[in-house]
Order: structure tokens, then sequence, then C-alpha cells
């Protein structure tokens, strides 16, 4: 089982026991996530169209970075490990990718002690501008995925317009008109992006 923990973190005592039980009590399920999701009391496993499903539609539970997830090792190989892509993004394809391809544990207990501090991914805004729109645009496309092709239109609907707004407090923060173009050249955002997310 990898569990990981970034340099700038750090886990409670327990946590490796914890997690290494609930894998056993679940032998069926290959990836474990923590749950934050009030719908959901107990520690369980969730079948991976009702979690992909739920994550979509009703409540985000898949956007936690590598610390706070596990998976098993051959599990891991077989979804192609982790992706390097999409810079900062990288952590939201990985967990739709994984949950996709299995049934998931949901852990309750809050094992990871996440940091924040002003040098973390999490502050580059121009690497989430223009990764978080292509990141979600590919995630969508995955093979398998419980979402008809209307729901899938209406997602990527929102994700043009959510580059749009995205940009335009980028550009209020940064005044970089540079930077703002060089963002929707990195995201392939074309004119007809932009008439679909203004128009429809």
């Amino acid at each position: 089982i990898i569990i990981s923990v970034d340099s700038d973190d750090s886990i409670i005592s327990n946590a490796i026991e914890h997690i290494v039980n609930l894998f056993r009590e679940f032998p069926k399920s290959n990836f474990l996530t923590l749950n934050r999701d009030s719908f959901f009391k107990e520690e369980t496993e969730i079948s991976s169209n009702e979690l992909i499903r739920r994550h979509f539609l009703v409540q985000s539970n898949l956007h936690f970075g590598p610390g706070g997830t596990a998976i098993r090792v051959k599990f891991f190989n077989e979804i192609g490990g982790f992706p390097v892509a999409y810079g900062p993004a990288n952590d939201m394809y990985y967990n739709i990718n994984a949950a996709l391809k299995t049934t998931v544990i949901l852990c309750k207990l809050e094992f990871l002690n996440y940091r924040i501090h002003d040098g973390q991914e999490a502050n580059n805004k121009f690497s989430y501008l223009h990764n978080g729109y292509r990141y979600f645009n590919d995630v969508l496309s995955l093979t398998g995925l419980p979402l008809n092709e209307n729901e899938i239109k209406i997602l990527l609907l929102k994700n043009k317009r959510r580059f749009v707004v995205n940009l335009f407090h980028y550009f209020l923060g940064n005044k970089s008109v540079k930077n703002c173009v060089k963002a929707i050249r990195l995201a392939e955002f074309k004119l007809s992006d932009l008439r679909k997310a203004i128009l429809h």
C-alpha cells in the first residue's frame, strides 16, 4: 500500500495502522480517500459509479492531494501511476482516474495534517488557471465515466465559464496581459470556447 506524506505535511501517529486495517476490511477496494462528505456517516466502501457521480453532480469528494489518499501498489501501476501533465491539478486527475476503476474506501479519520504556507503549489495561480481547465476537459473524456452525454456537455460548458471567470480574476490580481494570453494558449482555450461560455 502506498501512503504519501508530502515533505511539508505530517500524519497522525496511528494513520498507517488505521489505513492498513481499512484495506484489510475492504479487500476489493484498491483506493482510499479522506471523506468529508457529511452524507456518509461511517467509514465504508463505495462503488465507483456512485462516488464519481456524486463527485461531479452533488459534492466534490475527490479533491485531496496524495497525502489524503492511499492506494494498493499493484493498482497504482495498473492505472499508470501518478500523472505529470497537469501541474498542481495532477491530484484531481489522479483521484478521479483511480476512483473510476475500483470501489473506493471512504476514510473518516482525519489522519492528514496539511500545512498551509506561502511556498506550496496551491499558491501558483497561473499554473492552476490553465492546468485546471485542461485536466477537467481531459478527465471528462475518460473511458467508462458514469455520466450521460448531456451531463458531460453541461460540465464542459461549466468548465469554459469557470475558466473565463478565473482568467478575469487572475487579470485583476496580476494585471499581466502577457500571462493571460499565455494561459489561454496553454489551456488551448479557443474563440469558439469563449462564445459558448458567454452565449450558452
